[in-house]
């Protein structure tokens, strides 16, 4: 059983005030937790729901030392903000690596002032699908560690490299110190994804792609920067794409 004080750190974890000033962040769900225990990301605490802890101790392997503790159905739903809660959450300790490991991957995935949650899992689930190892959030975007973007990757945060509040001076540095072409998405010009694609077959080059907000786009500090802008045709009948679903055909089409 969690004592008072971690009850309470559990329930601050939930609100963006409190949530940066914890050293932990939750998962729920047993697909993510299934994700989470094969990767090397520290489990601080498992609890389940009693009718689900046997298959959730049967996930954790032979050799570890992690003990699921049980707590009843409505004890549990006090600690999570889903509506339905789905019977098991961890706690994990926060890690986001320098700058230097996330560019050290052939492809990184670039946030720029992306605000929804929703957006930003969904976009990290994709890139982890599409083999794009590292990605950085730009001041601005949604935190990484908010109960939404958690969920929404379903697991997939803990097999990427994620470097969270970066600036956009320092990211565009690390950029140019490892040679990586930076490829901006613009709703407005650019060459079409067949060109780019085109011209990804000629070189083994490293690649940053940007994806900007709906409302703003890529911050005119990355676009000056930008070796190349693609755009995505549309028909005449539409205004624009949803950012995560721009972001998962341009990453797939620019895929190494």
């Amino acid at each position: 059983m969690p004592t008072r004080k971690q009850e309470k750190a559990l329930r601050q974890s939930l609100f963006k005030k409190t949530r940066k000033k914890q050293n932990f962040f939750v998962v729920e769900g047993e697909r993510a937790l299934s994700e989470l225990l094969k990767s090397d990301w520290k489990i601080l605490k498992i609890l389940s729901v009693p009718e689900k802890a046997r298959k959730i101790r049967s996930l954790i392997p032979f050799e570890s030392t992690l003990e699921v503790e049980e707590l009843s159905a409505k004890k549990l739903a006090e600690l999570t903000e889903t509506e339905t809660p789905p019977g098991v959450l961890a706690l994990v300790e926060k890690q986001t690596p320098p700058i230097d490991e996330v560019t050290a991957e052939k492809r990184v995935l670039i946030l720029d002032n992306l605000r929804d949650p929703g957006n930003v899992g969904t976009l990290l689930r994709t890139a982890c699908a599409l083999g794009w190892g590292g990605v950085v959030l730009l001041k601005g975007t949604s935190g990484l560690f908010s109960p939404k973007v958690v969920r929404s990757t379903a697991g997939a945060l803990f097999h990427l490299k994620i470097a969270e509040g970066m600036a956009v001076e320092d990211t565009l540095e690390a950029l140019k110190n490892r040679d990586f072409k930076i490829w901006v998405a613009d709703s407005n010009s650019g060459m079409s994804p067949e060109e780019c694609r085109g011209l990804i077959n000629q070189t083994s080059t490293k690649l940053a792609l940007i994806i900007g907000s709906e409302a703003t786009g890529v911050s005119p500090a990355m676009l000056s920067k930008a070796d190349n802008v693609v755009k995505i045709p549309l028909t005449k009948d539409a205004e624009s794409l949803n950012a995560a679903v721009s972001g998962g055909i341009l990453m797939y089409l620019l895929r190494a």
